[in-house]
């Protein structure tokens, strides 16, 4: 696993050679889209997608390795032990390769294989769309998700985008120091079901204050949209946030990236123990996601 290192957030990202690790981790970006590819992704002419060049400079900062690929045949046990960390941008079936990008897929033992990984001491790290990806009902080979289940929740739809305001409800966590309480940010915030709550530790909730008016569907609670936890020996962080690349380009947003990396990869504490009922509002039900009626 990685050695540890220092990130300083000042005007921009600084980072000091000095305290640069001289061994990083290893980070697999994979963002095949078995279903529709965020522009943030993309990879046209050859060129690295938004994201890529977002996060290339920042592992590399850490003395890391970045390896970004949509090849699905790279979930693999074999080859997910070239990796300390997995960091998923991805959708839907990702074992079907003749839908969305049209990359070679995931095999049909591909995501269990993640799975025992993870449950080994791998580092799983999603973003955004993560939860959009092996869905129970269009899994062709499971109407179960072992992945969402790990993951820890399930996208169910989005409305239009709008600042949303971050509630972050662990602020000692190792991969909150750059979140901070009351953000304002513009995104795509996605509504989620199947949320585990005996497994997942929350780090922020969405506050979506006014737009509870405006738009009905996000009439509910404040509810989780970072967490982690701690199968096995292993580590899960996801981030709903992503969407836009105004986001990716964002400074602490970046920071945060960092700090999710470091912490998947083992170093700091593991401090995920399960605390839903105690930090998200007892109306909001993890089953549906909706208001309990």
């Amino acid at each position: 696993m990685s050695i540890p290192f220092r990130l300083t957030l000042a005007v921009g990202l600084v980072f000091s050679a000095a305290v640069m690790a001289a061994d990083g981790p290893r980070v697999l970006f994979f963002s095949k889209s078995a279903g529709y590819e965020h522009g943030v992704i993309k990879v046209e002419n050859d060129a690295p997608s938004h994201v890529e060049k977002a996060i290339r400079p920042l592992v590399d900062a850490m003395g890391g390795e970045l390896t970004a690929t949509k090849d699905g045949a790279v979930i693999s046990a074999a080859r997910l032990d070239d990796f300390d960390v997995v960091v998923f941008y991805t959708t839907e079936d990702l074992c079907n390769g003749e839908t969305g990008d049209k990359t070679p897929a995931v095999s049909a033992t591909g995501m269990m294989e993640l799975l025992e990984w993870v449950k080994k001491g791998g580092g799983l790290v999603g973003y955004h769309c993560a939860s959009d990806t092996w869905h129970r009902a269009r899994n062709q080979f499971s109407p179960e998700s072992p992945y969402l289940d790990m993951l820890g929740g399930e996208f169910r739809g989005h409305g239009k985008q709008f600042v949303g305001t971050l509630r972050v409800v662990d602020k000692t966590h190792p991969t909150m120091p750059h979140i901070k309480d009351g953000w304002e940010i513009n995104d795509e915030w996605y509504l989620f079901e199947g949320l585990q709550a005996e497994t997942m530790h929350v780090l922020a909730l969405l506050d979506p204050a006014d737009e509870r008016t405006r738009q009905d569907k996000y009439a509910l609670p404040n509810y989780p949209v970072i967490w982690c936890s701690t199968p096995g020996e292993g580590r899960v962080f996801y981030n709903a946030m992503g969407h836009r690349e105004d986001v990716w380009d964002n400074a602490a947003f970046q920071a945060a990236f960092v700090d999710a990396v470091q912490w998947a990869s083992g170093e700091g504490e593991g401090a995920a123990t399960p605390n839903f009922a105690d930090v998200v509002p007892a109306d909001l039900d993890p089953k549906t996601g909706d208001t309990k009626k």
